[in-house]
C-alpha cells in the first residue's frame, strides 16, 4: 500500500541513497469527478517526493506501467486501447509525476519502430525507452534463467537505474545545481544515452537508453 511505499522511500533516503528504482505503480484517474480534485493517493505521493526526495537530490526511476485490463476497464472504460497506453491521457503513479517533477524519470520498453503495445508511453511523461533484447515481443533476457525471458516496464526501469548508478560520477554535479533531465542525458553522452528522433515521431517523447 502507499504507506509501505513511503516507508520504503524514507528507509532509502535516510541511508543515503541517491537513486531509487520504482518497479511498481498504480493507475488512478487524474481527477475525481465531479469535484475535479486530484486523486488523494497521487497527491500525497507527489507532495512526499517534493518534500523528501527532491531537496536531497534523489532520482526516482519509475516504470511507465503495463497493460492491466481488469483495472483499466474500471477506471478508463471510456478510452480506446491506444489511449489507455498514453500517459498524456491516463495516469499511472509514480511514473506520471515525471510530467511535473524533474527528479522522477519514467521508463518504458521499445524496439526500433516504437514502444511496446502493452506498456505505457507518452510525449510529455515518459523519458526513456530501453531497447528490448528480443524486439519482436519486447522481452529481456532473464539473468536468473537463461531459458526464460521477462517482459515489462518493471524490468526496463532497473536497467536504467543500473546505467545511472554505473555512470553516476558523470552527472553527480548536475544534481547540486540547476538540474534538468536534458542536461542529464547530454552529460551522459553518446553510447550511453542518446536523443531518439524515432521515438519522438512516434510521440513516445524524450530519450532512449542503449544497453
Amino acid at each position: 500500500n502507499l504507506f509501505d511505499v513511503l516507508c520504503g522511500f524514507s528507509y532509502a533516503v535516510n541511508r543515503g541513497s541517491n537513486l531509487i528504482n520504482a518497479s511498481f505503480g498504480f493507475y488512478a484517474p487524474r481527477y475525481l469527478k465531479p469535484s475535479s480534485v486530484a486523486d488523494s493517493s497521487a497527491f500525497l505521493l507527489k507532495k512526499y517526493i517534493e518534500r523528501y526526495l527532491v531537496p536531497k537530490k534523489v532520482l526516482l526511476i519509475a516504470a511507465a506501467g503495463n497493460r492491466v485490463d481488469a483495472i483499466e476497464d474500471t477506471l478508463f472504460r471510456s478510452y480506446d486501447a491506444i489511449s489507455r497506453r498514453n500517459l498524456d491521457i491516463v495516469s499511472f503513479y509514480p511514473a506520471s509525476l515525471a510530467r511535473e517533477l524533474e527528479h522522477v524519470i519514467a521508463v518504458t520498453t521499445v524496439n526500433e519502430t516504437g514502444p511496446s503495445p502493452n506498456q505505457n508511453y507518452s510525449r510529455l511523461v515518459v523519458d526513456i525507452g530501453v531497447y528490448a533484447d528480443n524486439p519482436g515481443n519486447f522481452s529481456f533476457f532473464n539473468p536468473f534463467n537463461e531459458s526464460a525471458s521477462v517482459i515489462g516496464s518493471s524490468f526496463a526501469a532497473p536497467i536504467v537505474t543500473g546505467k545511472l548508478c554505473a555512470n553516476y560520477s558523470l552527472f553527480e554535479h548536475l544534481l547540486a545545481g540547476t538540474y534538468t533531465k536534458v542536461l542529464l542525458w547530454e552529460r551522459l553522452g553518446p553510447g550511453i544515452v542518446d536523443i531518439n528522433p524515432l521515438l519522438e515521431r512516434k510521440i513516445v517523447g524524450g530519450r532512449y537508453m542503449r544497453k
